[in-house]
């Protein structure tokens, strides 16, 4: 989906789809041992950017404390938790999942500023084919008038 961060400015937008207990239940599994282990990686390099947006020390702890406890509770239920089957152990390496989203922003605003570049010139070829016609008239009109 697309979103606007800006004005002009395209973006990627999330989506959530909302997935029946039944399902879950029945086809999605526990992930393996190296997955798990991403996941926790995942989990845990998620701390300093969080960190990183506060000034104040005594904010940075609270936050620490709160994403230390949230993460230690989500690494405990993890080889519990089921997981959609196509989930691979490659959706779980932030690194490449922040590099690909980056591509994807760029890419998308490629696209967005070239349809919007198309766009412009689709209107301003319709505004010389407007005055064309209008000349084509003109000159149809002294034709008759010359030959009747």
């Amino acid at each position: 989906m697309i979103g606007s961060v800006s004005k002009g400015a395209a973006s990627l937008k999330s989506r959530v789809k909302h997935v029946s207990q039944d399902i879950i239940r029945s086809r999605w599994t526990v992930l393996g041992g190296d997955a798990q282990s991403k996941v926790e990686e995942l989990l845990r390099s998620i701390e300093l950017p969080v960190l990183s947006t506060y000034s104040s020390e005594q904010r940075k702890i609270e936050a620490q404390v709160v994403l230390r406890s949230i993460t230690g509770t989500l690494c405990k239920r993890l080889p519990r938790m089921p997981f959609p089957p196509k989930a691979k152990e490659i959706h779980f390496d932030y690194e490449t999942l922040v590099r690909d989203n980056r591509t994807l922003q760029q890419s998308l605003a490629t696209s967005a500023t070239s349809g919007a570049s198309l766009v412009n010139e689709v209107e301003k070829q319709k505004l010389a084919l407007s005055s064309e016609r209008h000349e084509l008239e003109d000159l149809k009109s002294a034709d008759r008038r010359v030959v009747g």
